[in-house]
């Protein structure tokens, strides 16, 4: 059945490209700066200097937030670098939280916002196939690659022939960091895309035709980087400029997949994304992470053909530096040589491990947030406890509705 579903989304494809697509016009590039792949981008301290600390009382509550109806869920790993690599132990407990909990909670999805790890290690990247190997046994999923991520490692382990590519409708150039996939829940049909962590025109170019190829679908895009802080001080989020230093352009690779050197090519940022793809309208959902933000943060656009479109920043990296900063559970300390030199190695004590789940209920297409820390066994902020609606496309509104089958049990 998925091979068919293949073959239909092919010759769907192809009838698009048939189509002369109009440019997409891209404006305010930012020169960036290089990285090479597999490179840490930060040492330890960096870490810290940038940590916002959030671990205080205040910010912990032991009480559930009022979920309320909901029908599914979906499951939203943040950037997991820090437990990955730091605290690799207690890495297993944040698949563990998916698993166990996807029955109960009829979770259909599981969303990575990339930088799956930290230094591009193997045995940070056998970790996360051993986690993710376990949730694919339960529900799709999807993997992004982050700035920390490198291309090589990313395909070894999810790509050519892996379970992960074998599971997915389709990807660009058949490499792992840049799929699609479909797949259903009762009334709703929901298409799934991800960008590389360099993503120029070309890559938006076929971004655009995949998700334009399926109109009756909603439409969710993952990328690294699209939500950043208004400016360095501010608690909002906005899609990513080049005029703010932490952008896609900030820390990439200095090739893209043509070999066109960064100056001549360079990846784009969150609002050249926003802007090559709003004019579908059935984009829906924007996911993305790397911008460290202790919130969920929340940015609403309106598309070109009036559709609301909700994009979420995921990114607890820094509740997970300043948990264990605080408990003390970093070995080096800050003053010594090793940890100025951004050694890494085995660390005592634990994270945060915040996981994020979306629940929905079908009767008013309205999301609900929970930011919920698998290790502390808290819920992380009451601003991150909140709903949302989104006008989603259902099988009730669609010509094509016949073509559709709900999934058995929802």
């Amino acid at each position: 059945m998925k091979k068919l579903r293949k073959l239909a989304c092919v010759l769907a494809l192809i009838l698009v490209l048939a189509i002369p697509a109009p440019a997409i016009s891209v404006a305010g590039l930012n020169s960036g700066t290089y990285y090479i792949p597999g490179s840490p981008i930060q040492t330890e301290s960096a870490y810290l200097a940038g940590s916002t600390y959030g671990d205080v009382a205040s910010n912990w509550l032991t009480t559930a937030p009022n979920i309320g109806n909901y029908d599914y869920s979906f499951s939203v790993m943040g950037d997991i670098q820090i437990v990955n690599n730091y605290f690799p132990d207690e890495l297993s407990k944040l698949f563990d939280y998916v698993v166990d909990n996807a029955a109960a909670r009829n979770t259909k999805f599981c969303f990575n916002m990339g930088d799956i790890t930290d230094k591009d290690k193997t045995e940070e990247w056998v970790r996360a196939k051993e986690g993710y190997d376990r949730v694919g046994k339960l529900m799709p999923y999807s993997l992004l690659r982050g700035n920390h991520d490198g291309r090589a490692q990313m395909e070894k382990y999810f790509g050519g022939n892996s379970a992960y590519m074998n599971s997915v409708d389709g990807s660009y150039m058949g490499k792992s960091y840049m799929t699609y996939q479909t797949f259903s829940v009762g009334i709703h049909k929901y298409l799934v895309l991800t960008l590389d962590w360099f993503v120029d025109e070309i890559h938006l170019q076929w971004a655009n035709d995949i998700i334009s190829a399926h109109p009756d679908y909603n439409a969710i895009v993952c990328v690294h980087c699209f939500l950043g802080k208004a400016s360095q001080t501010a608690t909002t989020v906005a899609p990513t400029q080049p005029s703010y230093p932490f952008t896609q352009s900030s820390y990439t690779y200095n090739l893209d997949i043509n070999n066109t050197d960064h100056a001549t090519n360079p990846s784009l940022d969150g609002i050249d994304i926003w802007n090559a793809l709003k004019g579908n309208k059935n984009l829906k959902l924007i996911l993305s992470g790397h911008i460290a933000f202790d919130d969920v943060g929340y940015w609403e656009g309106t598309g070109t053909n009036g559709n609301k479109v909700v994009a979420l920043l995921v990114c607890p990296q820094d509740v997970d530096v300043s948990v264990a900063y605080g408990s003390g559970s970093w070995k080096f300390p800050t003053t010594s040589a090793a940890y100025q030199a951004g050694k890494t190695g085995s660390y005592n004590g634990m994270g945060a491990g915040i996981m994020t789940t979306l629940y929905i209920d079908s009767s008013d297409d309205s999301f609900f947030v929970e930011h919920y820390s698998v290790l502390q066994q808290k819920w992380f902020k009451s601003s991150s406890q909140f709903s949302f609606n989104l006008d989603l496309i259902s099988i009730n509104d669609n010509s094509t509705g016949s073509l559709y089958t709900p999934v058995i049990g929802m």
